[in-house]
């Protein structure tokens, strides 16, 4: 029964497990959404110290 979802037969209980399948691609959604905020953190960071970078510069043209 591996990759099946078991729902219980009492109409009052409605939790669900997940088999192994399942259980897997909810693991790997969790990892592609950590590695996508990851992604963006850094992509934010990294294009905003490009910016300083280039103000600092500018600034410091004019300063020379």
């Amino acid at each position: 029964m591996a990759g099946v979802i078991l729902v219980d037969k009492e109409p009052g209980n409605s939790r669900q497990r997940l088999g192994t399948s399942g259980l897997a691609l909810h693991y790997a959604n969790l990892i592609n959404q950590i590695d996508n905020i990851v992604s963006e953190t850094l992509s934010f960071f990294t294009n905003h110290m490009v910016i300083i970078g280039h103000l600092v510069f500018l600034y410091w043209d004019e300063f020379d």
